[in-house]
């Protein structure tokens, strides 16, 4: 099965004053007659949402998943919104007042449908969790909720550790005992709704997408609990040009791959990542 991944709306962080500005990253999810909404938002962002679902012809009854990735507010702000459908927020599972008890059990993925899963992903909180989803133009993506605090956070640690935030920065930074990745999670930062069109504003891309690739696959291999976690882009759509490809998959059971590898295509003198978080 594959779906198609929608970003609502970009989130953002950055200081201003003695406040941090920040709210999450709403996504939506469709394909085989399922709609998931992955983050709300926050309460402030109500009219917003109702009003993007409606331009995609939908309104909240026809959402059948809610997943929030973490309970932070600017993630769970308009959970009642979608009454009908199951709420999935960090690693509770409920609808009503019914709640799944072996949810997570053993920190396993939880699959929603086919090629859709939930999986545990601690750091950030202790009861994050990533969408991992097959779509029709990106390959496998997830959808991470707060990996980054924001594209700059690759060269300064700072701001995810202590600006963002972390209940255990030693949990974020290393895999977990149990072999389910737990790692640096925070980012209300998106991309763009097309991948690599941002990439000039993101001063922690370097001077090139070669450079910034390279750079990043070698932190990645030497950090692997933090690139089991930021897994992203298969088989990016053929428009955007050549591509880096970048695979690096949850070792979490029942998604079958751990693996970090590249594919740079030999002609070329372009190159383009592809996030969504």
């Amino acid at each position: 099965m594959k779906y198609t991944v929608d970003v609502i709306k970009e989130g953002y962080s950055y200081v201003e004053g003695n406040s941090m500005k920040a709210n999450g990253t709403c996504t939506l999810i469709r394909g085989g007659g399922i709609n998931i909404v992955v983050d709300t938002l926050s309460a402030w962002d109500r009219d917003f949402l109702v009003d993007a679902l409606g331009k995609r012809s939908l309104n909240s009854a026809d959402v059948n998943f809610v997943v929030c990735t973490h309970g932070h507010s600017d993630h769970v702000g308009n959970l009642n919104l979608f009454q009908a459908a199951t709420h999935i927020v960090g690693k509770c599972i409920s609808k009503h007042d019914s709640y799944q008890l072996d949810a997570f059990e053993k920190d396993e993925a939880f699959c929603i449908a086919e090629d859709l899963y939930v999986v545990p992903t601690p750091g950030h909180t202790l009861t994050d969790v990533t969408v991992f989803v097959s779509t029709q133009d990106f390959g496998t993506v997830a959808i991470t909720g707060d990996l980054f605090e924001k594209a700059e956070d690759l060269q300064d640690p700072s701001l995810w550790k202590e600006t963002a935030g972390s209940e255990n920065p030693m949990l974020q930074a290393k895999k977990s005992s149990n072999g389910v990745a737990g790692f640096r999670s925070h980012c209300s930062w998106a991309w763009s709704h097309v991948p690599g069109n941002r990439r000039n504003e993101a001063q922690a891309l370097g001077p090139s997408w070669m450079t910034f690739s390279i750079c990043l696959i070698t932190w990645l291999l030497k950090n692997e609990a933090f690139s089991t976690h930021l897994a992203i882009v298969q088989n990016v759509a053929s428009n955007l040009g050549p591509t880096v490809e970048v695979l690096i998959f949850s070792q979490a059971p029942n998604l079958e791959i751990a693996e970090a590898r590249t594919v740079m295509p030999q002609q070329s003198s372009e190159y383009k990542l592809c996030f969504l978080c």
